[in-house]
C-alpha cells in the first residue's frame, strides 16, 4: 500500500513540475513581448504616437521615413498661424520628440512637414481636449 501511493505521489509531484515549468517558460516568453503594439511608420507618411498628456504639456513622438531622404521642413503653428518650431531636416529616418505646452490662449497646434517632394508634404491639427470620467463607488455600511 505504501508503494502505491508513493508511486502515485510521485507522478504527482513529476506532473506539476513539467506544468510548473511549462507555465513558467510562456509566461516568461510573453513577459518579454512589449506591451504596446510596436509603431511602425509608413514611408512618406507623418506618424504620431501620444506620449504622454498632462494638464501642462502633451509629449508626442513624430515619426517618418524618408527613404529618399529628400530635403523638409518640419514646422508647428498654433491656431493663429504663427509659427513656434520650424526646422530643415534630410535625414532617412525622421523621429523627433515633440513637447507641446497647453494654454489657455493656444486652441490647437498644427505640425507639418513642407518639402518640394510632394510625397512628404503634409499637414496634422493636434487640438487639447480635457475628458471627464463619471464613475461611482458603493460601500456597505
Amino acid at each position: 500500500m505504501k508503494k502505491t501511493i508513493l508511486k502515485f505521489m510521485g507522478k504527482v509531484v513529476v506532473t506539476a513540475a513539467l506544468l510548473f515549468s511549462v507555465l513558467t517558460r510562456a509566461s516568461s516568453q510573453t513577459a518579454s513581448k512589449p506591451t504596446n503594439t510596436e509603431y511602425i511608420a509608413e514611408p512618406n507618411k507623418i506618424n504620431i504616437r501620444t506620449r504622454e498628456v498632462s494638464s501642462e504639456k502633451i509629449l508626442l513622438n513624430v515619426l517618418m521615413l524618408n527613404p529618399e531622404e529628400s530635403t523638409f521642413t518640419f514646422f508647428v503653428m498654433d491656431h493663429n498661424g504663427l509659427e513656434l518650431f520650424s526646422h530643415d531636416y534630410n535625414v532617412k529616418e525622421f523621429n523627433l520628440p515633440l513637447t507641446l505646452e497647453r494654454s489657455e490662449t493656444v486652441d490647437s497646434y498644427k505640425i507639418g512637414v513642407r518639402s518640394k517632394n510632394k510625397k512628404l508634404a503634409q499637414n496634422y491639427i493636434i487640438t487639447p481636449t480635457v475628458r471627464y470620467i463619471a464613475d461611482v463607488v458603493v460601500k456597505k455600511q
